[in-house]
Order: C-alpha cells, then sequence, then structure tokens
C-alpha cells in the first residue's frame, strides 16, 4: 500500500500524486479481452463439408473432424490439420450413421477413439490402425436424443449431449447421458436445447450448455456446471434429480442470448472455452465464472473446437466456410487455427 501526505501539497505535487495513482490503479485493471484471428484452411482447400462438426486432436496434436468430403458424407470422420494433408480417417460401414462428435480417449490397452452417431443413438469405439480400423458399438439407447456433443473423462466416461430442435423449447429437448467406462449408458438429466459439453481438469466439473427458442426465435443461451461423481455420473440431490448450479447466463453477461452456444472445451488450468456460433468468436472463462478473453475467427458459424499442435497450445475451431478472406462457400467446412495459447488443451495433455 502507497500512503501520501497532502499537506502544503503544491498543484504540481498534487498532479504528480494524481498520475501516480492512475498508474497504480491501471496497474490492477483486468487484461483487455483482444481478440486474435489466424487462418487453419479456407474454403478453396477444404475438403470438409459443410456439416463439419466434432474436433478432437490425437497424441500428435494433429485434428480430426466429422463430415470429410461433401455434405452428404455424414458416416464420415477426417484429418483437418497438422503433420500431414487433410485425409480420410474412417467410414463407416453403415451410409445412415450421421457422426457429429468424435474424442481420444487414453486407457489401459492404448488410445482408442470414440464418435458420436446422431441417429443410430450410440456411440462406436474404434480400434485399429488408420486405414483398417474396426468399430464396435460402446453404448446405446433408443431413446437418447441424439447425441449431438461428446466429452470424456480421464477415466474413460463418457458425456453426451443432444436435442430436438424445436420452435418453442420445453424440458426434455434437451437432455444430459453418462455412459460408463464398461459401456453403460444412462440418462442423467432432461432440460431444454443442450448442446456443448466438457469435463474439467481432475474431472471435478462437467459443464453443459442450455438454450431456449419461443416461436421460432432463440431466447436464451446459458451454462451449467454440475459436479462429477464416478459412483453415478454427476452428484444427486436427496430427491434423486442431479444437482447443478448456473456458471454463465449470456443474457446477463453481455445481451447475446439469442446466439447459441456450440463446443465447448477446458484447458489444463479448467478455462472454458466456448464457441458462439453466428458471432464468430470463442469466449474464454475461467473456473471462477471470469471472462478472461474473446477469440475472433474469421467465420461466423463457429460449430466446435479443439486443442493441438506439438505443444497443445494450438486453438483449433471448426465451422462453416460462410465468410473466409472474402470467400463465401456454405457447401465447406473450414479450419480456424489460433497458436501460443496459454495453456495446453486438457484433452490433449491427458493423452501424454
Amino acid at each position: 500500500m502507497v500512503s501520501f501526505s497532502l499537506n502544503n501539497t503544491s498543484a504540481w505535487g498534487m498532479l504528480t500524486i494524481a498520475l501516480h495513482m492512475l498508474a497504480i490503479s491501471a496497474k490492477c485493471l483486468p487484461e483487455p479481452t483482444t481478440p486474435s484471428t489466424s487462418v487453419g484452411f479456407t474454403a478453396a482447400d477444404s475438403k470438409f463439408g459443410s456439416q463439419i462438426e466434432g474436433a478432437a486432436t490425437d497424441a500428435q496434436g494433429n485434428l480430426y473432424a466429422v463430415n470429410f468430403g461433401t455434405e452428404a458424407d455424414k458416416d464420415t470422420l477426417g484429418i483437418a490439420a497438422g503433420t500431414g494433408a487433410q485425409s480420410l480417417f474412417y467410414k463407416d460401414a453403415d451410409a445412415t450413421t450421421w457422426f457429429n462428435s468424435m474424442r481420444f480417449v487414453k486407457t489401459s490397452s492404448g488410445i482408442v477413439t470414440y464418435a458420436g452417431d446422431v441417429v443410430g443413438h450410440r456411440v462406436l469405439k474404434l480400434t485399429g490402425a488408420t486405414g483398417s480400423l474396426t468399430s464396435s458399438v460402446f453404448c446405446q439407447d433408443p431413446t437418447m436424443l441424439q447425441p449431438n456433443d461428446m466429452a470424456a473423462a480421464s477415466t474413460g466416461d463418457l458425456f453426451l449431449s443432444g436435442m430436438n430442435y424445436t420452435a418453442t423449447t420445453t424440458k426434455g429437448n434437451g437432455d444430459l447421458w453418462w455412459c460408463n467406462a464398461q459401456g453403460q449408458a444412462k440418462r442423467l438429466d432432461t432440460l431444454e436445447r443442450t448442446n456443448g459439453i466438457e469435463v474439467s481438469p481432475n474431472n471435478q466439473y462437467l459443464y453443459l450448455s442450455e438454450a431456449q427458442n419461443k416461436d421460432g426465435a432463440v431466447i436464451g443461451n446459458r451454462i451449467w456446471r454440475y459436479e462429477v461423481d464416478p459412483s453415478t455420473g454427476v452428484k444427486m440431490g436427496a430427491d434423486g434429480t442431479p444437482t447443478k448450479s448456473l456458471f454463465v447466463d449470456f443474457a446477463t453477461l453481455d445481451q447475446t442470448q439469442a446466439t447459441d452456444i456450440d463446443g465447448m472445451r477446458c484447458d489444463t488450468q479448467g478455462n472454458l472455452f466456448v464457441t458462439r456460433n453466428g458471432l464468430g468468436q470463442v469466449v474464454v472463462f475461467s473456473p471462477e465464472r471470469k471472462e478472461l478473453s474473446r477469440i475472433t475467427a474469421p467465420f461466423k458459424s463457429v460449430k466446435n473446437l479443439e486443442f493441438g499442435g506439438s505443444d497443445g497450445k494450438t486453438l483449433y475451431i471448426v465451422g462453416t466456410c460462410d465468410a473466409v478472406e472474402g470467400t463465401t462457400d456454405a457447401q465447406k467446412g473450414c479450419v480456424s487455427a489460433h497458436p501460443g495459447q496459454q495453456n495446453p488443451g486438457l484433452s490433449w495433455s491427458l493423452l501424454q
């Protein structure tokens, strides 16, 4: 603490004191939310369709995503960025499969790949080498709404979100599912439209987004935080329903409640990175709910995100190529790369 005596202080002295105090105050202000932008690949060289989603990285930091090919190729997973060129990673034998999420998980038997199938209401487990992958059903339940997005705990447990998009949403238009490490599926919660989902470091928290529609308009977007429980998925109250707390409500944060949350991912310090699909932004929050920064992508429809690169500090953002370097192509999927993040991604670090 700095103290000053104002007795017999000249006007020049008063000005000096004021400027000194202003400098001290400035040091205490939070860092500005400065945007950053770097293009990964554009519509001109993209080999992904407009349904690009489910960003995931392997132990080497290579980026993968769903919908390799045209928009119709929903049964495919592709390598999107990293040490090699864009290429097909896996195509399911069932042409009706619609992949929308993807995770790499380190297990006692090695790293396995999980892919969520929207229409099959299932998660597939892929094993083997690229080019000769075999698939089996890891978990499945016909009463799942989708799954849409997927998060993985270090224990091998998976958490799934899903939605039924209606003009006016009600409770039950979104759900939260848990597939434990043995592949047993259980519904944990029903909400309005759910999407982004992520597990924090040390499997402490589960984050889940919820949106509301009314008469065809989006009127709400918020993020809930659950406490993870290895025996029940998340902690339950006395009435048998999950307990959760409000992490952020965009209506009160910045009045952007009409813009959907999509993908969410944590870094190793538990900071939560959240895509805003339509704003072209990723908003970063600390575990204490403080907004830390905003990262701007070169396209508006940012869908999903993941950390990769050789050090796990490149943030990849995927979405439809709606406006990249003056190019508009709604039939293509694009990637924006943002290297030099402060911390590695959590998922990448768990694979090391």
